[in-house]
């Protein structure tokens, strides 16, 4: 199939809750940022201020937020960009990849993404490197550092990066040419595990902005002509060719564009955008932008010029998928905790009233926090994904386990009464029978 996609940047991301690994403690921002300094030797912090304005792509997120966020985020994060990583592939054009680590450290969320910029690719291509998100062993380190030994492991270097890692086997295939193959999984696992980091409750998300397809100009354009396609690739589905058109349109419904040249597709876990940053409609739009900023501003908005490497970027798409995506992730990781609550209570009653509390306050500071942030802080697109993710029926769930607590809780006040109670009557009979025997000693 002929190369149609002439550009795009895909990002897989795992969003998890970090402990110390063989710790039950949370992380803190200074200690992760000292680990990843500790480990690779290019990379750069958004704490910065020297960092930030020598990286664009750290610069070109700050632009974004300062824009679309200029109150602060919903939820406040640090980032590290490391690029150290030089992957490729042997029948795929890869420009250019990186990573990025985000720490939300008020709710302990971090997410994990490996970036990854593609040239003249088929369609089947970008069906394929959607599909190799987990286990798949498919990309290559082209670090001299990072050939393999008979058995697998990779020989030690002292240089930082990928060439320091003495042993990397889980989810690796060496190739005849000696140079190591590792899936995406592989990388996420193993620069957390790097970094003294265990992963709890992890969730996916894959993202791909497409720049250029065929030289369409307009994204409705595209979406007429490739969107069988767009289907496919946000769901996975190399047989899209066969899929019902009505299927297909259902998908494409969950949509979002602020501008004739961008279109945003979300359906479960993959998110598409077409971005069509190079297009005459793109080229107009500028001029206009520029025109209008140079006559009332002094000058164009660096934001509408954004052509950042990492997915999403532009748009403040990936700022939008991201807010809501941490939502889902603290739901899922309330249900985890449910489980475990469910699994350690026992015991006393005393020390299962003390747990239930706790529990119950967690829940309910968790619930106030997502409400607030739903109602008052969403704009157009994130309203979007929240419909899409299943966001309220998320925390209909929470409120649900809140109000089993709350029955909880007084069934165990109640037991605790009727235990005080038996008590008493107890006692009471006791007193009473003793008070008996001494008259009956009196009279004796």
């Amino acid at each position: 199939m002929a190369a149609e996609i002439g550009k795009a940047k895909i990002s897989y991301t795992y969003y998890c809750t970090p402990k110390a690994a063989g710790q039950d403690r949370a992380l803190d921002w200074q200690s992760i940022k000292q680990a990843i300094d500790g480990k690779f030797t290019e990379c750069w912090f958004d704490d910065d201020p020297k960092d930030v304005a020598s990286l664009p792509e750290l610069s070109q997120l700050e632009t974004v937020k300062n824009f679309l966020y200029g109150a602060g985020m919903p939820f406040p994060c640090r980032r590290a960009f490391i690029d150290d990583f030089s992957l490729s592939h042997p029948s795929i054009d890869v420009a250019d990849d990186c990573v990025l680590i985000s720490y939300f450290e008020d709710v302990n969320i971090m997410s994990f993404t490996l970036n990854v910029m593609v040239r003249n690719v088929s369609r089947m291509d970008m069906i394929y490197l959607r599909q190799v998100f987990c286990d798949n062993p498919v990309f290559i380190f082209n670090d001299d550092h990072a050939r393999t030994k008979p058995d697998g492991t990779a020989f030690a270097a002292g240089s930082g990066g990928i060439g320091s890692w003495a042993a990397v086997t889980a989810n690796t295939r060496p190739g005849e040419d000696g140079l190591l193959r590792v899936s995406v999984e592989n990388v996420f696992r193993s620069v957390l595990s790097m970094l003294g980091i265990d992963p709890q409750s992890t969730d996916q998300a894959y993202l791909c902005e497409v720049n250029d397809m065929a030289d369409i100009p307009d994204a409705g354009a595209a979406e007429q002509k490739f969107k069988g396609f767009i289907y496919g690739l946000m769901s996975g589905d190399e047989g899209w060719m066969y899929v019902p058109s009505e299927v297909i349109d259902a998908r494409l419904s969950v949509s979002w564009g602020s501008r004739k040249f961008v279109r945003f597709y979300n359906f479960g876990m993959g998110s598409v955008v077409i971005n069509l940053d190079g297009g005459s409609v793109y080229e107009n739009y500028i001029g206009h932008q520029e025109e209008f900023g140079g006559r009332y501003y002094g000058g164009i908005n660096p934001y509408f010029l954004l052509d950042s490497p990492i997915a999403g970027v532009a748009h403040g798409i990936m700022l939008s998928l991201e807010t809501v995506l941490v939502i889902k992730t603290i739901a899922d990781r309330i249900y985890a905790h449910q489980s475990e609550y469910q699994k350690q209570s026992g015991g006393s009653l005393r020390q299962t009233l003390k747990k239930t509390k706790e529990y119950r306050r967690e829940l309910i500071m968790t619930l106030r926090r997502l409400e607030n942030i739903t109602i008052s802080e969403m704009g157009e697109l994130e309203s979007l994904l929240v419909r899409s993710q299943h966001i309220e029926s998320l925390l209909d769930k929470l409120r649900y386990l809140l109000e089993l607590l709350e029955s909880e809780i007084d069934l165990l006040y109640q037991e605790s009464t009727n235990r005080l109670v038996n008590i008493l009557t107890i006692a009471g009979l006791v007193l009473s029978a003793l008070g008996a025997a001494a008259s009956w000693v009196g009279l004796l």
